[in-house]
């Protein structure tokens, strides 16, 4: 039962790695955009926080 487990875990993690794997070969235009929209997005709020406290 326990190697039964540890198989199904194992399966889990390497089918989670191929959908990674393309993901970042197919994607990695768009998670750059993504990532880069997130950090500005994430800057603004930081710098209206700040404006708020004063």
């Amino acid at each position: 039962m326990y190697v039964h487990r540890l198989n199904n875990i194992s399966q889990l993690w390497a089918d989670c790695a191929d959908i990674l794997e393309r993901v970042l070969d197919q994607d990695s235009d768009k998670i750059d955009k993504v990532a880069a929209t997130y950090t500005c997005a994430e800057d603004e709020a930081k710098a209206a926080a700040a404006r708020l406290k004063r």
